[in-house]
Formats: structure tokens, sequence, C-alpha cells
């Protein structure tokens, strides 16, 4: 921390160090791990139930993209490639996941457009289910 207080180092940031944003943190964090973390493992159940939904889709129609990444917090990528380096990153196709995404859109499912997928303990299996209706017709009619 010294290079930081001695400006060697810059820490900059929107809200890093702030008080009331630390406060609203261990807040939070007190929050989900109640009652063993019932909430965080509610949340990582409806993210697999999600991820796991959407592979399934994407191998049953033989669509080209893949869900990866931990259950409460993943990301789509085309063509459903395994990722280990920056090479491989660069053969994915970011207009498929675009496209996808627009597509889903407008069917009232929103994400981010690079294809990251965020759950919280809002969502409930209506949910889920509502997202993977959108994702089939999105793969059937495209």
């Amino acid at each position: 921390m010294n290079l930081v207080t001695t400006n060697q180092v810059p820490h900059m940031g929107t809200f890093n160090s702030n008080p009331l944003c630390l406060a609203a943190a261990q807040a939070a964090l007190r929050e989900l791990s109640r009652d063993n973390g019932r909430v965080i493992r509610y949340i990582s159940e409806m993210g697999a139930k999600l991820r796991t939904g959407m592979n399934s889709l994407f191998e049953k129609h033989s669509f080209p993209m893949k869900a990866v990444g931990g259950d409460p917090i993943f990301v789509l990528h085309s063509p459903p490639i395994e990722l280990s380096n920056y090479r491989d990153f660069l053969k994915l196709d970011f207009n498929v996941i675009h496209r996808f995404h627009t597509e889903m859109m407008q069917r009232g499912v929103w994400f981010m457009r690079r294809g990251n997928l965020l759950l919280s303990a809002a969502h409930t299996d209506e949910d889920i289910a509502q997202t993977l209706e959108a994702a089939e017709q999105v793969i059937k009619e495209w």
C-alpha cells in the first residue's frame, strides 16, 4: 500500500476505498452469507439450470454456441470451442453472439451484448423457463 499512498502506483476507480461503498459491500456479503449461504446456493442453482439448459438447447439443435463459466455468472461464445489462449479467443464469431443477443432482447430477455449472463436472487424457475423458451425460439428461427 505504500506504493499507492506515495503515488508511485495509481489506484484509480470510480468508488475505490469509498467508505459508503465498502459498508454497502460488507452489508451485502453479510446478508448473502445468512443461513449458511442459502441465497448464494439458490443463485448458483438458478445459474446452473440456465447454463445447462442453454447448452442442452445448443446441442439439441446443433447450434454453434456454448455457455461456459460458473453457475451464477457465465458467458456465451461461438463457435463452441475450448478457449485456452488468446489465439483461441481470436477464433470467436462475435457476429453470432451479437445476433443471438439482439434476438433474445426482442423476446424480452436481457443480458450483456458480449454474451455475459448474471443471475441474482430475484430470478425464479419461471424466469429460467421463459429464457430457455426464448432461446429455443431464436435457435429454431435462425
